[in-house]
């Protein structure tokens, strides 16, 4: 037997891994949701990283897998599509609140302990998160056994190139092996200082063109204004 907690299955006993995810997608629950940010760039980029239509999902039974706060559930859902929505973090918690109790199934779960037939769902889509996981290829295949036949599975990965090398990406993985060492007070405390530090030179860059999205693009600081995002001081809070 698993518990249902706030209206959620929950399959996995904690969060492993994924605490820190969960951590943050509960307090910046709302800023990649175009619903809330006022853009379509999370839709945008639901299409272009699955090759798929909104005709193609409407009444399609969906799995999103590794959910965080529903940015591409919402999608998903305002196609017509059925959604199952999973996390292996307590970011569920933030999912089920955005998109409301009644739109879709959210379930806390593991990508290695589906709690599905296979071969159950029509689309199966994992966006930037196989990465995170201990073994990506059995997050894959744990995936491509969800897949009806004739059904499609769309994953986004992060690829190893250049620009893992450069600029803010190589920032993250100079400073990760300290940062994660550290407590999760002292993190925070860190990235608010940068962000404090390098906000005014990227509201500056946001408005110089070429020459600004080449700045923002050499900081310690991800900036997602190179894509637009209205996003309001108090979201970086």
């Amino acid at each position: 037997m698993f518990p249902v907690r706030d209206d959620i299955p929950r399959f996995v006993e904690d969060e492993s891994y994924g605490s820190t995810f969960g951590y943050q997608w509960n307090k910046f629950s709302k800023v990649q949701l175009d619903s809330y940010n006022g853009t379509r760039f999370s839709r945008d980029r639901f299409f272009s990283i699955t090759g798929w239509s909104p005709l193609e999902l409407q009444g399609r039974l969906v799995l999103d897998a590794g959910c965080g706060s529903g940015r591409f559930t919402e999608v998903a859902l305002a196609c017509g599509a059925r959604v199952i929505a999973i996390d292996m973090s307590s970011a569920v918690e933030a999912c089920k609140e955005n998109i409301g109790k009644n739109e879709a199934l959210v379930c806390q779960a593991s990508l290695y302990e589906l709690p599905f037939e296979k071969e159950t769902f029509d689309y199966v889509f994992s966006i930037g998160v196989i990465q995170h996981t201990p073994d990506p290829q059995r997050s894959i295949q744990a995936l491509s056994e969800m897949v009806k036949p004739g059904g499609q599975i769309g994953l986004w990965i992060y690829e190893l190139n250049w620009k893992s090398l450069v600029g803010t990406i190589a920032f993250k993985y100079l400073l990760r092996p300290v940062t994660k060492r550290w407590r999760r007070e002292k993190q925070e405390a860190f990235s608010e200082r940068l962000v404090r530090v390098f906000w005014p030179l990227v509201k500056w860059s946001r408005k110089r063109g070429i020459v600004g999205k080449i700045l923002m693009r050499l900081l310690p600081v991800s900036s997602a204004h190179l894509h637009g995002l209205k996003l309001r001081q108090e979201d970086f809070h």
